[in-house]
């Protein structure tokens, strides 16, 4: 990971990495899965003033299904999101995300799930909206919308409230 202040408001961070996930149990062995990854990202991060930041990144990653070599994806996420804060007050968080994703494996079966992270090979959308209020000094009230299209899929739409005490 390589980050690097690209003027006064402004980061620029690289990272790569590369790992397996795995899962194995006696019971289920046509679930076991060993996926082997490498991703590569960029981000670029612009604070416009000490409430407001705006942030885009880019990730690249290949996963391949080391058991049977059955399965491989490619996944190319694009993701815009800002954030807006007032100390101890309210925040607001929007996040919008597309994800290119080329899979070539089984269709419907667990290890789908696993290689693409409950997308679908496609074109997926994903959006998320919050929004944070602090009523008094230990309650926080707090509403969340979050949306997903994915592949061909209907669009997915799901809505959160929640009110949290802190002692």
């Amino acid at each position: 990971r390589i980050r690097s202040r690209l003027y006064k408001s402004g980061d620029l961070i690289v990272s790569a990495g590369t790992g397996n996930k795995t899962y194995g149990v006696d019971l289920f062995p046509d679930r076991d899965f060993d996926i082997h990854f490498y991703r590569l990202m960029a981000e670029i991060n612009v604070r416009q003033n000490t409430n407001l930041r705006y942030s885009l990144r880019y990730k690249l990653e290949n996963r391949k299904q080391q058991i049977n070599e059955t399965s491989k994806a490619t996944i190319n996420d694009l993701t815009f999101s800002s954030n807006f804060r007032q100390i101890n007050k309210s925040s607001v968080d929007l996040n919008l995300t597309y994800a290119a994703v080329n899979y070539n494996g089984p269709q419907g079966l667990s290890i789908e799930l696993d290689m693409l992270d409950g997308l679908r090979s496609g074109k997926n959308i994903l959006w998320n909206a919050s929004y944070t209020r602090r009523l008094n000094g230990v309650l926080d009230l707090s509403f969340r919308y979050e949306g997903r299209k994915t592949g061909s899929d209907i669009a997915i739409h799901i809505g959160r409230a929640q009110m949290k005490a802190t002692f």
